[in-house]
């Protein structure tokens, strides 16, 4: 999947694997809201992110309406994600909302 914004010409990339690998992990947690971390890449000019992996929290608390996620042992893969190619960084996080309505924000 690729997602552009032409009028400031920025794009966002992730294969439908990962994307699928993300709501898998959701359902496997539902009713409990869950989430990890987003690993990935810029261009060279910077406008163009394509978002390759994620990595689980090794402990964190979660109800039906929140999740928290602690840090404990994410280093380590960091770590080994940078030794393997070190253009990939942290890019940010994701959490699902379970039986929340999707909203469109305009």
């Amino acid at each position: 999947m690729i997602l552009k914004i032409e009028q400031i010409g920025l794009s966002l990339e992730a294969e439908d694997e990962l994307l699928n690998k993300l709501l898998k992990i959701g359902k496997t947690h539902y009713p409990k809201e869950f989430g990890g971390f987003l690993i990935g890449y810029y261009s060279e000019d910077n406008k163009h992110l394509h978002i390759t992996n994620t990595i689980l929290p090794k402990k964190y608390q979660a109800s039906k309406y929140s999740f928290e996620r602690s840090t404990q042992g994410i280093e380590n893969e960091l770590t080994e994600f940078y030794a393997s190619n070190p253009r990939k960084i942290y890019i940010g996080e994701w959490h699902t909302h379970p039986d929340n309505s999707p909203v469109l924000v305009q």
